[in-house]
């Protein structure tokens, strides 16, 4: 990209990393039972009983080719808002659906 500077002049923006975000409803379904549904729409999020969202920071430039080891090695950021506990073995399912639709996002 490039970036507008005060005096006039253009200068390229390296970019180095791309983040790509997944977030997740969760759906309480009783007992200790959480489903989780991957990009909701807004409805959807306001019937869920929390979120959670996974941001992985993709390193560029990237071939296709590598897409998915790129995926499965990238940094992340977690963002879990309040609403419904989700035990460990769910953000880790949470954590693999992200990097699984990073993959597929990857240019």
């Amino acid at each position: 990209g490039e970036v507008n500077e005060c005096d006039g002049e253009f200068r390229r923006l390296p970019v180095k990393s791309l983040p790509i975000g997944l977030t997740q409803a969760l759906l309480d379904c009783g007992g200790n039972k959480v489903e989780m549904l991957v990009d909701p729409t807004a409805e959807e999020e306001d019937q869920a009983r929390g979120s959670v969202t996974v941001v992985l920071v993709v390193p560029l430039p990237l071939r296709a080719s590598e897409a998915e080891a790129a995926a499965a090695e990238a940094p992340l950021v977690l963002h879990k808002p309040g609403g419904i506990a989700l035990h460990i073995p769910q953000l880790r399912k949470a954590i693999a659906t992200a990097r699984a639709r990073a993959a597929q996002l990857i240019p």
